[in-house]
């Protein structure tokens, strides 16, 4: 085919730049549109850049199509072959796949083993320097990868370093100005130092499901000083989380029916397409030790026939795409859809008018045979076994007064340990396994919304949680709580062992581990905050604008996918 490349990269010389770059609409472009001439840069000196004239992508949609994205990848191992590229003269690229707009794409070859680090200098802004991974091994002569860390408008100075295995080192300076940000007004989030002076974390915040723009989604990448160093685009809804998968690359969702696999130079590997095949998906997903996918969804046809939504898990075929199991939720517990009769009367991600029975809003596989399930509708965390043939409900997690009279579900219910307020609205389960523990036991952490919602049964009364507390802290009191519970299977009990009080959210929100560190984000307040092992703060990150909410943050070292 032929190839279509803007500017000169054997000698770097200043592009040309063209006409139609990039295809786009013929009709203007809007604020609230992803400007797609604006995926790639015409600003710097020595970068070059694709013509993607032929593909016609004139959407965000066709930048998610497997063919362009082939096409692309062949359009850059041809020019790969095209000449030598050393460190003096290799070969960079604005964003050729078009999935992180202030990136560049690098290629060259060393005369001697070497590993790759760099350094980007921006006026105005913290340095950031990464070391290179390379699939190879951490030394060799081959250097093909995805450079993240510009700051978008900005211009910024990048120095790149060869080292020898002998310490010997040889550097490169690239200058690189990417357009500015279009679902983010600012580069930076507002940062407030906390009271530890412990260090952060290795790793980029992924800032998923922020609700600046009414129809621009993205996922942003944040660093430490809280300066934005990439900012993926997606066609709607929010990425969930992003999934590493075995052969080092990464899944994230794109939409609310579709998933997509990018590898570590940013090209588009697979679209997972559940429309037709009659689901949505929503708020998690996650995989098995095969790589198989499982993930929470809406069947359509329980939508169309009953306005049932967020209450099915299906299991994803990672090699085909196709759905290969399905669990609903009103056939583990029809007892429980006999009473909760009523719709959704307050806008939360569920539209006015559904019935919203479990809000299935986390999913964990402790093995390929059993899950957790965070339900916020219920305030109940289940576990379910037999997953893959005949899945049942081994247990409950929750305050008994959700279940008393429903059915016979109470006997389900482990046992609360200790006095303390159980969680309420609660999001984000993490599973933590301790050679400390015994036989049967482990931790669950979540974000405990600490709110009161349950438009399924509006006459619920929730006077069974009215002389519990947590603390200082009551049922609905303006805080939202970190919770961490140590389950005991044999006992069949849970006991609450740490907590924090974190800023409010009634709705979405997250906690992480990374390395010894504790991560909360408080989706309504658009903020997020490290902590020490100590649950100290060490810097909390606020967003500069206005936005609804937004639906998780969560941290990545992004280790053997960009960085070493």
């Amino acid at each position: 085919m032929a190839l279509f490349l803007t500017g000169t990269a054997v000698n770097l010389a200043a592009p040309q730049t063209s006409s139609s770059t990039v295809q786009a609409a013929k009709k203007e472009i809007s604020a609230t549109e992803w400007n797609m001439d604006n995926l790639i840069s015409l600003n710097s000196t020595g970068i070059s850049i694709f013509n993607y004239h032929d593909l016609n992508i004139s959407s965000i949609s066709k930048v998610y199509n497997i063919t362009n994205q082939a096409k692309i990848a062949q359009m850059l191992d041809e020019l790969k072959n095209t000449r030598q590229y050393d460190l003096n003269e290799p070969l960079v690229i604005s964003n050729p796949f078009l999935t992180n707009p202030s990136s560049l794409y690098l290629y060259f070859k060393t005369s001697q083993p070497t590993k790759i680090s760099y350094t980007v200098t921006t006026s105005g802004y913290y340095d950031y320097s990464a070391n290179v991974y390379n699939p190879e091994g951490e030394y060799s002569t081959n250097h093909e990868f995805q450079l993240v860390g510009a700051v978008a408008g900005e211009n910024n100075i990048i120095k790149l370093t060869a080292t020898a295995q002998d310490g010997t080192k040889s550097t490169r300076i690239i200058n690189f100005k990417p357009n500015k940000l279009q679902a983010n007004v600012s580069n930076t989030y507002s940062v407030k130092k906390g009271s530890s002076k412990a260090k952060m974390s290795n790793g980029l915040f992924a800032v998923i499901g922020m609700q600046g723009s009414k129809t621009m989604r993205s996922t942003t990448l944040v660093d430490n000083n809280g300066v934005i160093r990439g900012e993926i685009p997606i066609k709607g809804y929010n990425s969930m989380r992003l999934v590493p998968t075995q052969d080092h690359q990464i899944y994230l969702g794109i939409s609310h029916s579709e998933l997509a696999k990018i590898n570590r130079l940013g090209q588009v590997t697979q679209v997972i397409s559940l429309k037709k095949q009659g689901y949505e998906i929503h708020h998690d997903f996650t995989l098995d030790s095969k790589g198989d996918i499982w993930a929470l969804a809406t069947s359509m046809d329980k939508y169309n026939s009953g306005k049932y939504v967020e209450d099915q898990i299906i299991k994803i075929d990672h090699t085909t795409g196709k759905v290969v199991t399905a669990i609903d939720a009103q056939k583990l517990l029809p007892s429980l859809y006999k009473v909760a009769t009523g719709k959704v009367v307050h806008l939360s991600d569920s539209s006015i008018g559904n019935r919203d029975v479990m809000h299935f809003n986390s999913i964990v596989l402790p093995d390929d045979n059993s899950m957790l399930l965070s339900s916020r509708e219920t305030s109940t965390i289940f576990k379910l076994t037999d997953i893959n043939k005949s899945p049942k409900i081994s247990y409950m997690i929750g305050n008994s007064s959700v279940w008393s009279g429903v059915g016979s579900y109470s006997k389900l219910l482990f046992k609360k340990s200790g006095k303390f307020l159980d969680s309420a609205g609660q999001h984000s389960l993490v599973y933590e396994r301790s050679t400390k523990l015994k036989d049967g036991q482990y931790y669950l952490s979540m974000f405990n919304n600490n709110y009161t919602l349950m438009d399924s049964r509006p006459k619920f009364n929730w006077s069974g949680y009215k002389y519990e507390k947590t603390g200082s802290i009551a049922l609905s009191t303006k805080k939202s709580l970190y919770y961490k519970y140590l389950v005991d299977e044999k006992a069949k009990t849970y006991k609450l062992v740490s907590s924090l009080p974190v800023t409010y959210s009634h709705f979405v929100s997250d906690v992480e581990y990374l390395n010894n560190n504790l991560i909360v984000a408080s989706g309504q307040a658009n903020s997020f905050t490290e902590y020490d092992s100590k649950h100290k703060a060490i810097k909390t990150f606020t967003y500069r604008r206005s936005s609804t909410l937004t639906y998780r943050t969560l941290k990545y070292n992004f280790n053997q996918f960009w960085f070493e």
